[in-house]
């Protein structure tokens, strides 16, 4: 199949230089190749017999229409939950360059204390690898969302919590922005199952602890 490739460059060190002194440019710098295969096309497709059409009393074009727009958009963001999840486990891309960071805690599934402590950690684990800090932003289940949103920390506006308890939102944690999805992945997903199953072996792991 088709596949894209993108370079990875690590880093390099800079130096004061003096009257005189020649640059010899002799500084190593590594690079690597990351290349994504890609995936086959997504589509949602629904036969519709021209007798039924002609035998509704009613048209139900627009509905079926939506649901179809609604299964492409629930397995991309399903699909980029996985990715997101499985980078964070990954190493870095070249050398000099750093990985992702798993944070581990217990209990943070209904713990709201210790789940805010752990996006808390992770944006701090984030700072310290000079990942811009820009639009930084957190997935949680609505559980966990719920959880946090009845937090005092999150909601009291004199510690500068920027949650609601009446809407049941969060706002920001470090910095980190938290927005809500039912697509966060929560079970063990086999390669070639599951959102793997027709794809090109990426969307795959144990995500049994992934709060």
């Amino acid at each position: 199949g088709k596949s894209a490739s993108f370079p990875n460059v690590g880093k390099v060190d800079a130096k004061y230089v003096f009257a005189g002194e020649t640059l010899l440019g002799n500084q190593k710098i590594a690079h690597s190749e990351t290349t994504i295969l890609l995936d086959p096309i997504l589509v949602s497709d629904v036969k519709i017999a021209e007798i039924d059409v002609l035998m509704e009393e009613f048209s139900d074009r627009e509905v079926i229409k939506n649901e179809m727009a609604y299964a492409l958009a629930k397995t991309e963001e399903t699909q980029q939950m996985i990715v997101g999840c499985l980078a964070a486990r990954a190493g870095g891309m070249v050398e000099g360059r750093a990985g992702g960071s798993v944070i581990k805690a217990q209990g943070c599934k209904t713990d709201a204390e210790k789940l805010a402590a752990a996006i808390y950690a992770a944006g701090i684990a984030l700072k310290e690898k000079d990942v811009p800090y820009n639009d930084i932003v957190c997935f949680l289940r609505p559980a966990q969302v719920g959880l946090l949103a009845q937090y005092d920390k999150i909601t009291d506006k004199n510690l500068g919590g920027s949650g609601e308890y009446s809407k049941g939102t969060v706002g920001f944690i470090n910095g980190i922005r938290i927005i809500e999805t039912n697509y966060l992945p929560s079970t063990n997903i086999a390669k070639g199952s599951g959102e793997d199953a027709q794809a090109n072996g990426t969307y795959y792991g144990d995500f049994t602890g992934t709060a």
